[in-house]
């Protein structure tokens, strides 16, 4: 009986164990040629550095290493796996860093106290893989793109060593949370007993201004090309549709 039990109980983890690896976010698959062979110049990989004491991970694409680096801050729950079914386009015209932050994603090491990841510490943390990137990458400045949550860090690294970046990029900027929660709350029952099914996964909002990053990417990046890229003295460029 207890063979039984065993036996199950390891055929049930091996099946955990294979779940976890089908949805987890494993090697990146490299950019290809007209011939199937990898893109000459391009970087697809993922990697972990030392940020401030702590192992963190990142995903790096890019179709041209040389292009503009670009750091993207997620809003607390990583996002990179959206990209597979809902690509951004982002890796035609930057080296994007899809950094997973401390205590999240691949970043999360179970047994470190939730009380270590402070605002000062995640901001302190913006800054170190920036100075990372433009080391590894021989960049003086590189772009620094906050989306929901990522935006209430970003804009305060962005702001304290600001000769770090071309430019600040807010999606869904954060600016008076508290307030934004107490305006909303009259308004969010009704409201969400009216939404409909979620159809794009976390993201439930079709065409909405909270991500268009990956429900409008090519309007998204015309609007990066014309007011960012094109516009080198621009020192904000807060992304909207």
């Amino acid at each position: 009986m207890a063979t039984v039990i065993l036996t199950t109980v390891s055929i049930c983890a091996l099946i955990f164990v294979g779940v976890l690896f089908v949805w987890s976010p494993g090697t990146p698959q490299p950019f290809l040629d007209e011939t199937g062979k990898p893109l000459p110049g391009s970087i697809s990989e993922k990697i972990y550095a030392g940020i401030n004491g702590v192992q963190q991970g990142m995903f790096i694409k890019g179709k041209n290493r040389s292009n503009p680096l670009l750091l993207y801050l997620h809003g607390g729950m990583p996002d990179y796996f959206l990209t597979q079914q809902y690509p951004t386009g982002l890796e035609n015209d930057f080296t994007v860093v899809w950094w997973e932050q401390r205590g999240s994603g691949i970043s999360y090491r179970a047994g470190r106290s939730p009380e270590a990841v402070t605002t000062e510490q995640l901001i302190a943390d913006v800054i170190a893989v920036t100075n990372y990137l433009r080391q590894r990458f021989g960049q003086e400045k590189i772009y620094l793109m906050g989306h929901s949550g990522g935006t209430f860090i970003g804009i305060q690294a962005a702001a304290r060593a600001p000769e770090l970046y071309h430019a600040y990029i807010g999606v869904a900027q954060v600016s008076d949370q508290l307030k934004s929660e107490y305006l909303l709350l009259p308004r969010a029952k009704s409201y969400l007993d009216r939404l409909k099914a979620p159809e794009k996964g976390f993201y439930t909002f079709d065409k909405s201004a909270h991500s268009p990053l990956f429900e409008e990417p090519e309007k998204m990046r015309r609007l990066l090309r014309e007011a960012v890229l094109k516009n080198p003295h621009s020192h904000t460029g807060p992304a909207r549709r």
